[in-house]
């Protein structure tokens, strides 16, 4: 007996050993490179003996078989090719469709017949019915009806926690069990309008039934798994079904009895249940989207398109295990899938808060921008950063490392000169991790960095090589739903929390070693701190004693009490140019010193270098302003561009950015020169009945600006000379010349105490300016739309902006600027952008246009007027360039390009703007900490501190300009401009927050420059202070007594 069994075992072994091994000869038959198999447990025997983590098997086999195109695989005894050519891939999951439309089968009906109905399980014809079938359910019109049932989940979800904590709860949570209660909650509402509440009820059957099936790591369910793909017909003779009995009989009841009682009370619930209610009834159709309301929302840059296979018509009659398993799908597929990609992105968050501060920026402005309303779908869908980070997230820990399909009938693909025979044994799989995780795709692919998303980068990705959601017909149907459960969570949540390292948290990710799946070796922990609000924080103003902590390291000015170091600007004995060149020179040999604003610490940034760094290299560090105004106190200058921070501010950049490119001004210089030749008739006209020839500068400049400002902005005419009292000077007057400490103490307690500033209904603003703003925006708006008036201004623009018509012409041949003083757009101001402003959004930007543009530029041409009365050989020299340039033109008018060629008129104004820099200091706010090495030390410059560039003291320090307080434009010159620090050079501001109006600036300065020197000479007057002295102000920059010069008509000469 014993030698007969030792005889039969041998040979029960081998043809055992030939069964399992009976089709790996396949790809070596075919010439086609292939992964070694063990004996029945195929290429996958390291990650199912959790010898080696899923995603690194891949990953290995990958770059093993990167350059072959595709690879031999064995799946258990079968084999399969892994495609990684992206070519092939498109090939056969699109053109190809037809010849690999199913999913291997790996249960059988007749095994379990419930797990086959499911939407992934079905094959041909009835998958694409049921494809055309449920597709309708997913659209965006659909996902607006359920966003209120995700919403409501999500605050619930906030709430539960935050009180808990507050209790005294642990903030210390294993993410991946939170994110499940929460996608549980949200799937068992829009599916089932059922509420189940897991946070305060985790032992419900819905969560129950989740954690069941999906834990695919269980022994059980490895077993399972295993058992039906070596045999099927094992485990039906076993009774054994993937999805334990009692579970199906519930979803079963749960599905039906819902649809029971709403068939017989009428009730109307807009989710799941409801809209398989309508599909059974044949209602449900791709043209059936609420009232055919077109699609508006651009939606995430993740979701997938439907083919034309889901926008059929279909007529077959379903039963209702049919639809009941379709739920089961639903629920199943969108709990742990959707709970895994919150889990990594929450981790992503933790392991980089600078990327969460920025999210959370974006996340603040639209809560305010909301006003206490509930966010809306559209909302959601319009927050760019956020879907930045969804989709890095998606790409970077994708959702199904490994997509498969399954040959429906025989296939030769041909490649290389090659061939490949498919038969309907064989599979192939598309290594999604591995292509993610490419550097050829995707630069440093292991960085989390949601920038390679935003919409100035998007082009470079290859959308062949992003299929989170895989990729042809048999995409995922539930994308939109998934990106919204996802957005959706993480708005709530990051209003509310913090997420922060805890000692449990993994870093550097350590996978597990599991089949199938990817996770951490000892779970997602993380820390949830509940958040202050940004705008509470930032008026949390440290005291001054913190100085040690904070100027540690760093040289710094001695505080007095409330004063800060800035006694004598607030008490007006300097004015602020003054004040910051006082500073710049009291620590000569420092890069960097702090001072103090009140009781606040601040940062004086010497270097040129440094601050190239901080606002530049580093601008998502500082993006914002410190002294912004709250849209809450004043809801037209806190939607203004230079009071936006944020994501608000950069999607407000780029909407406006488009309206200044030298395209533009092209534009508009024709109404500058004619508003230019009006200004100069009338001044002329009025100067016939003066009794002198002495003129305030400012005053008179300010004529002009106004006259301009009001015809490029709004398309008025006002002639201020003739109508010195029209409202726009007197606003620009009431505003921009403040005179006495009213201004001053309005400033400051609007700063402190903004709120008890807007129960006193105290602005800035007047009510009457702000009524006169927005009433002639509207009206100019509406009467140009309905009488289709086009002009090329400010108004203009801002209503292609509105209709989304504007974006930047990086393709319009814009030369390299001729003006030395003019900014650069970033790649910030060049992105697109599609977000629908409200009124007051645009007013707000109409009235920051007039306003900055009047003071700024009447101020640099008042400057300029004094620098030509004393100095009368620059004054002839530019007019001598003038003049020759105007007989070139042989009556013509001037062009924008002809303007620009001025060489000596560009070095003119460069030097103004230099010696009496419209802008003596930049400041800069920082939304998160920022530590670098500087000469040895390290420095800290901590989340809600202020960063002043000093743009005033650069320009007047001998280092960088030889003999800086001498006026010389020809140190610009061709010859000269090497030996000037042009990097400390900072007019119009520094990196992606510069002055978005320089163009139009210069545009003006130079055009009236031009035209005046033809028409006038500038000469001293008894009135003129030589030299000339800044007014003592801490709010604009001005002369002490004036910018008095004799200005004589040429004619009369």
């Amino acid at each position: 007996m014993i030698s007969l069994l030792l005889y039969f075992i041998p040979v029960a072994l081998y043809f055992f050993y030939k069964w399992a091994t009976k089709h790996y000869d396949y790809f070596e038959r075919q010439g086609v490179p292939y992964k070694k198999a063990f004996p029945l447990l195929g290429s996958n025997f390291s990650s199912f003996f959790k010898k080696q983590p899923f995603n690194k098997l891949l990953l290995d086999n990958y770059q093993t078989y990167k350059k072959e195109k595709l690879y031999g695989y064995f799946e258990f005894r079968r084999p399969a090719v892994v495609l990684t050519d992206l070519k092939i891939i498109k090939q056969l999951t699109v053109k190809d469709f037809d010849y690999f439309m199913d999913h291997r089968a790996v249960v059988k009906e007749e095994v379990d017949p419930m797990m086959t109905k499911l939407l992934t399980a079905l094959e041909g014809q009835k998958w694409k019915d049921m494809r055309a079938t449920l597709s309708p359910a997913f659209t965006g019109s659909k996902m607006r009806q359920m966003f209120d049932f995700v919403s409501t989940v999500g605050q619930q979800t906030a709430l539960a926690m935050k009180q808990d904590i507050e209790k005294g709860g642990n903030n210390e949570f294993e993410f991946k069990a939170l994110a499940m209660k929460f996608t549980v909650d949200v799937i068992a509402s829009c599916a089932f309008g059922i509420e189940v509440n897991s946070f305060n009820n985790p032992g419900n059957k819905f969560y129950d039934s989740a954690t069941r099936v999906t834990n695919l790591q269980s022994t059980l369910q490895i077993l399972k798994f295993f058992g039906y793909m070596i045999s099927p017909k094992l485990m039906k003779m076993l009774n054994i079904t993937f999805i334990d009995k009692d579970i199906t009989d519930f979803f079963r009841e749960a599905t039906l009895e819902t649809m029971k009682v709403r068939e017989a009370k009428g009730i109307i619930r807009h989710d799941m249940i409801n809209l398989l209610m309508e599909a059974k009834k044949g209602k449900l159709t791709h043209n059936n989207n609420n009232n055919n309301v077109e699609e508006k929302t651009i939606e995430g840059f993740a979701t997938v398109e439907e083919s034309n296979i889901g926008k059929t018509e279909v007529k077959r009659k379903w039963e209702d295990d049919d639809f009941v398993a379709q739920c089961i799908l639903f629920f199943f597929a969108g709990f742990d899938t959707v709970a895994t990609t919150m889990s990594f992105m929450a981790y992503e968050l933790t392991c980089n808060p600078d990327i969460q501060e920025r999210l959370y920026e974006e996340i603040v402005a639209m809560n305010d921008e909301l006003a206490g309303k509930k966010i809306t779908y559209e909302k959601l869908q319009g927050m760019q950063y956020l879907d930045q980070v969804v989709t890095e997230t998606l790409r970077k820990w994708p959702i199904a490392p490994l997509l498969e399909r399954a040959c429906t009938k025989d296939y030769v693909l041909d490649y290389d000169g090659k061939s490949l025979r498919f038969n309907n044994l064989m599979n192939f799989f598309i290594p999604v991790y591995c292509i993610h995780h490419d550097p050829e795709y995707y630069p440093e692919p292991d960085k989390f960095n949601p920038g390679r998303f935003s919409p100035e980068n998007r082009s470079q990705i290859n959308p062949d090589a992003f299929l989170p959601f895989g990729i042809g017909p048999r995409n995922c149907i539930g994308s939109r739903f998934a990106l919204m459960e996802l957005k959706t969570i993480f708005f709530y949540l990051l209003l509310n929390f913090s997420f922060e390292v805890i000692s449990k948290t993994t870093i550097p990710f350590e996978y597990e070693k599991v089949p199938f799946a990817m996770k951490p070796i000892n779970g997602f922990w993380i820390g949830l701190k509940p958040r202050v609000k940004l705008k509470e924080a930032r008026h949390q103003h440290v005291d001054s004693l913190h100085a040690s902590t904070c100027f540690r390291n760093i040289a710094h000015g001695k505080p007095i009490i409330l004063f800060g170091t800035g006694k004598d600007l607030l008490l007006q004995k300097l004015a602020l140019p003054e004040y910051v060149e006082k500073w710049y020179k009291e620590f000569p040999n420092e890069k960097l010193i702090g001072l103090f604003d009140f009781r606040t610490p601040f940062f004086l940034i010497r270097d040129p270098e440094l601050a190239k760094l901080i606002c530049i290299k580093e601008f998502d560090s500082f993006t914002d302003h410190l002294y912004t105004m709250s849209e809450d106190v004043d809801p037209l200058l806190g939607n203004a561009l230079l009071s936006l921070s944020g994501d608000k501010w950069r999607k407000m950049r780029a909407t406006l950015s488009p309206a200044f490119t030298g395209s533009k001004m092209r534009l508009m210089l024709k109404l500058v020169v004619e508003t230019t030749d009006a200004a100069i008739k009338s001044a002329k006209s009025n100067m016939k009945e003066k009794e002198n020839d002495d003129y305030e500068m400012k005053e008179f400049f300010s004529k002009f600006t106004v006259d301009i400002i009001a015809s490029c902005a709004f398309g008025l005419e006002v002639d201020t000379f003739k109508n010195p009292e029209n409202d726009f000077k007197k606003i620009a007057n009431e505003t921009m010349n403040p005179s006495g400490f009213a201004i001053v103490f309005k400033f400051i307690f609007l700063y402190f105490i903004p709120k008890v500033m807007k129960l006193l209904d105290i602005s800035l603003l007047s009510r009457h300016t702000k009524k006169f703003f927005r009433d002639t925006v509207s009206e100019t708006m509406n009467y140009r739309e309905n009488n289709g008036i086009v002009r090329p201004d400010m108004i203009q623009l801002l209503l292609q902006a509105k209709k989304g018509q504007i974006k930047f012409e990086a393709t319009n041949a814009e030369k390299p600027s001729q003006s030395i003083a003019e900014v650069e757009e970033s790649e910030i101001g060049k992105s697109v952008e599609t977000t629908t402003w409200k009124s007051d959004e645009l007013v707000a930007q109409c009235l920051l246009f007039f306003l900055a543009g009047f003071d700024t530029t009447s101020t640099t041409l008042a400057f300029s007027a004094y620098e030509l009365a004393v100095n009368s050989e620059i004054q002839e020299k530019l007019r001598q360039e003038i003049q020759d340039m105007e007989a070139s033109l042989y009556g013509r008018e001037l062009s924008y390009e002809e303007l620009l060629k001025m060489k000596y008129l560009d070095h003119f104004v460069t030097e103004v703007l230099r010696k009496w820099s419209p802008s003596p200091g930049i400041e800069r706010y920082s939304v998160r900490d920022f530590t670098f090495d500087l000469d040895g030390k390290t420095i800290t410059i901590p989340k809600h501190h202020s960063v002043l560039i000093p743009a005033h003291g650069w320009h007047r320090d001998p280092k960088n300009f030889p003999d800086p307080l001498k006026f010389d434009p020809e140190r610009f010159n061709d010859e000269n401009i090497g030996k000037q620090n042009l990097n400390a050079f900072a007019p119009f501001g520094i990196g992606p927050r510069n002055c978005i109006g320089s163009r139009f600036a210069l545009m003006i300065v130079k055009t009236i420059l031009y035209k005046m020197l033809l028409n006038f000479s500038f000469d001293v007057s008894e009135k003129t202070q030589i030299p000339l002295q800044y007014k003592k102000s801490m709010m604009t920059v001005g002369a002490e007594k004036g910018y008095w010069i004799k200005l004589k008509s040429l004619n009369s000469l």
